[in-house]
């Protein structure tokens, strides 16, 4: 192990490991303990440009989906041949209401980029967004203290950006639930089987219930489903009445454990209670439509001009398997570019989250395997390569030093009353995430072990923010 590149690491493991597990920093291993969650003890560096940047964007990303997820006529239009082939889609689009309950929206996200090196320095290009799985929030938030904290007496701590996501999450949580207009009403945290993310949670459910006096319960789907129903168009849980469903699970197939699951779905969705996401803003976030986004006449529809062009700076090439797409002054269909490259391109599903990508020969064998009814159920998607770098992280108590990538992401929020696409309450963004990973390595679940939260302090060269200035906030 090289101990060179960061002076005193024996000392600052010890203070960064004690300062996690004293401030909740945790998740539970592989065999059911408790451990620290992976984090670096050297923040990844940036110029103040990239950050500008990507705080222009958030806005734009936030009335993107918005508008994406009231035209349901798209939804459809776009999603219809995934669903003949990918049983998902066809449950999802069948939950998609006909006659939507007037209430109020709330979309909670996280817009994932790669800073990918160009001649005038980093420049974002968009992964993903995540409508459900957009967590991390309030651990993101720690780690920004920690490495402040770890590095209190250094200019390096003073470049730190800091950033408070979790607060803002809990803060727009609040102004939603107030919305409802029943201070007695509940905010459900709909949860999958096995879930591994209770830690992060409970940071956001406790501080809803003791800092602000939200009443707040826990369940899974298969619970809600069961134990749910409407009266009066409310929805109702074990004798309460529920204001807001923030889901933290629902993304994957396997969080369906039965027909209750779905049951919940549907029961959020023809109810009052507002639901976090609601299924036209996870069905606006399928890796169908991210792709026809990338055409600049569909994208138009959604955006003004300006902010089209912007937007469309932080795409990469994607398309569905059998689709024509342009890449590297060529054109032919991505299945053969793929075929070619395979390299150079990643195999997605219609789903958020990690784990569910094949890359390389694993990408080769199932494009080759799979018919040409399948195409739509899959996209395509240029393989982003960010610069590596030099980091340490702490992983189970151990450092581990080498080249890494880093995964930028913004938490977003966007707030409207019924009727109100044009006239958000909230159009915001609450703060960033860092998840940074070994070069070679593919995923990027911090939960899973893959994955390492990171901060970000800004180059020397660049400004460093006043006071009151360190979240990028949009309010």
């Amino acid at each position: 192990m090289l101990h060179s590149a960061l002076p005193g690491l024996a000392d600052r493991v010890r203070e960064a490991r004690e300062y996690a597990l004293s401030r909740g920093l945790l998740k539970y291993g592989a065999q059911g303990q408790v451990v620290h969650l992976p984090f670096t003890l050297t923040p990844w560096q940036a110029p103040e440009r990239f950050v500008q940047q990507v705080h222009s964007l958030a806005g734009s990303f936030n009335r993107l989906y918005a508008r994406v997820s009231h035209d349901h006529d798209f939804l459809r239009q776009t999603l219809e041949p995934a669903a003949r082939t990918d049983e998902f889609v066809s449950r999802m689009l069948a939950c998609l209401p006909e006659d939507p309950p007037g209430r109020p929206e709330l979309f909670l996200t996280r817009n994932d980029f790669m800073p990918l090196q160009t001649p005038e320095g980093p420049s974002p290009r968009q992964v993903e967004i995540n409508m459900i799985a957009a967590s991390l929030g309030p651990a993101s938030q720690k780690v920004n203290d920690l490495q402040r904290f770890l590095y209190r007496e250094e200019d390096l701590g003073k470049r730190i950006l800091p950033t408070r996501p979790g607060d803002e999450q809990v803060r727009v949580l609040v102004q939603a639930w107030k919305l409802f207009g029943d201070p007695q009403a509940r905010i459900l945290f709909v949860l999958p089987p096995g879930e591994k993310g209770v830690f992060d949670q409970l940071t956001l459910a406790s501080a809803l219930v003791l800092e602000h006096g939200v009443p707040m319960l826990r369940c899974t789907m298969e619970e809600l489903g069961r134990e749910g129903g409407i009266r009066g168009g409310d929805l109702w849980f074990r004798g309460r009445r529920v204001a807001m469903g923030y889901f933290r699970g629902g993304y994957a197939p396997a969080h369906y454990e039965g027909e209750a699951s779905w049951n919940a779905r549907r029961l959020l969705e023809a109810s009052t209670a507002i639901s976090v996401p609601s299924i036209p803003a996870q069905l606006a976030n399928m890796k169908m439509v991210q792709g026809r986004l990338t055409s600049a006449e569909v994208l138009r529809r959604y955006l003004p001009d300006s902010e089209a062009e912007a937007v469309a700076a932080t795409f990469v090439a994607m398309a569905s398997p059998s689709e024509e797409v342009t890449w590297n002054g060529q054109r032919a269909p991505a299945r053969e570019l793929a075929l070619a490259f395979p390299e150079d391109w990643v195999l997605k599903p219609q789903r958020e989250g990690g784990g569910n990508n094949l890359y390389g020969q694993d990408m080769v064998h199932r494009l080759e395997a799979m018919r040409p009814a399948e195409d739509p159920a899959f996209i395509l998607m240029e393989y982003i390569r960010p610069a590596a770098f030099h980091s340490v992280r702490l992983v189970e108590n151990e450092p581990v030093e080498g080249l890494c990538l880093t995964e930028f992401g913004t938490f977003g929020a966007f707030l409207m009353e019924p009727g109100g696409l044009e006239r958000p309450l909230v159009d915001e963004d609450l703060g960033y995430l860092l998840r940074t990973k070994d070069h070679q390595s593919r995923e990027g679940l911090v939960i899973g072990g893959y994955a390492a939260l990171d901060v970000l302090a800004l180059e020397e060269s660049t400004r460093c923010p006043g006071p009151g200035e360190g979240n990028p906030s949009a309010r």
